[in-house]
């Protein structure tokens, strides 16, 4: 038996979490999630002049063919779509937080607005922490749906 290779591409949630993320995109409607953080929000890890820099409450299970730790978004305050449409202090502000998040260790990743895998309008960065080992084994049921990895 031949064991198909792992894709070392971008991402891969786990089945349970891929359903519950799917539920709530399909109750989201015309409002905008992403416009609406706060400090008293549970997700909100910092705020900074211009972003919130929050939890995925739908994180990856595993990114580059390893297992993620942590799943970070960086989101505008301000309703944007592609990261062209910052103002300069807020492209400034922005290489900041993702050079001190690349010292800490974090992947970043964001996709461009006419993308097809995105799922909110609103600009945001993925800062993705992984453990560093490789997976050794994964068993797909649909793809891209992890049902067990080990």
């Amino acid at each position: 038996m031949v064991r198909p290779k792992l894709q070392s591409g971008p991402l891969v949630r786990t089945r349970k979490m891929e359903r519950h993320y799917v539920s709530h995109r399909g109750v989201r409607g015309d409002h905008c999630d992403f416009c609406h953080f706060s400090l008293k929000s549970s997700q909100t890890r910092r705020e900074y002049d211009h972003f919130w820099l929050v939890e995925n409450i739908f994180p990856y299970a595993l990114w580059d063919g390893c297992r993620v730790t942590e799943h970070l978004l960086l989101s505008p305050k301000r309703h944007i779509e592609s990261l062209s449409e910052l103002t300069p202090q807020e492209s400034t502000e922005y290489v900041q937080i993702i050079s001190g998040m690349e010292d800490e260790g974090y992947a970043v990743y964001a996709r461009p607005a006419n993308s097809a895998a995105k799922s909110v309008p609103h600009q945001h960065s993925h800062f993705i922490r992984i453990d560093n080992k490789k997976i050794k084994t994964l068993y797909y049921n649909y793809l891209p749906h992890v049902l067990w990895f080990k």
